[in-house]
């Protein structure tokens, strides 16, 4: 995620990539692609500086239907609250930028520092389907943090649509509200659940109405019982 007014210069290499690890769980692959950053410094040369600490992982999921009775029971896991709880966004960049071709002026934000869980009930969460509503619980009381409803429609086959129906609380910092939607997926037993992921983007330069605010949350958990 590229702050607003932050500008990226390519001025020496980066050696930024991404790792896949394939793991066996119960039986059935699941692929997992994460990014790892890269830094470089050299004190005799400032122009051979390189700094990308840009993270990111993904959950490779099959592009096909997923069945409702495919999503129950428990599973445990963690998520990414642990890692930042609340994202700024200071507003529309003045500063254009091309991606895949095409001009935009980004509305994007950062990660407000302190704001990452330190809930252990939160952070390590266990999730319980019942298809077609969920539920994230405290793994400690085994008590519900928030609740969802799924819709498995599925317009793209293996994504489904998911709308929480509380507020998900760390302490008084709230990590996503009632009302937030975001998409779950599914990859043999393990599940990979994104709220509010979609950063809209925009052509024009309008910072009056032209606002994308997202919170990001990933949760990730495998099937128990």
């Amino acid at each position: 995620m590229v702050g607003v007014n932050i500008i990226q210069l390519a001025i020496t290499s980066n050696r930024a990539h991404g790792i896949m690890i394939v793991g066996n769980v119960g039986g059935q692959l699941v692929p997992v692609i994460v990014r790892v950053g890269y830094v470089h410094t050299d004190a005799g040369n400032l122009l051979n500086n390189t700094l990308d600490d840009q993270v990111g992982i993904s959950l490779l999921a099959p592009r096909e239907m997923i069945a409702q009775a495919s999503l129950a029971g428990s599973y445990t896991g963690s998520n990414s609250a642990s890692a930042c709880g609340v994202v700024a966004y200071p507003g529309q960049s003045s500063f254009a930028t091309v991606i895949n071709g095409q001009t935009i002026y980004p509305s994007a934000g950062a990660c407000l520092d302190a704001s990452a869980s330190s809930n252990a009930g939160v952070n390590y969460g266990a999730t319980l389907f019942q298809a077609p509503a969920a539920a994230l619980l405290n793994p400690f009381t085994a008590t519900s943090s928030t609740a969802f409803s799924m819709d498995f429609t599925q317009t793209q086959a293996g994504l489904v649509n998911v709308t929480a129906n509380r507020d998900f609380l760390s302490g008084t910092t709230q990590i996503f509200k009632a009302g937030d939607t975001g998409v779950m997926v599914q990859a043999g037993p393990v599940y990979g659940l994104l709220m509010n992921g979609i950063n809209t983007q925009f052509t024009a330069y309008n910072p009056a109405t032209n606002a994308s605010h997202v919170n990001p949350f990933l949760s990730i958990g495998a099937f128990v019982q």
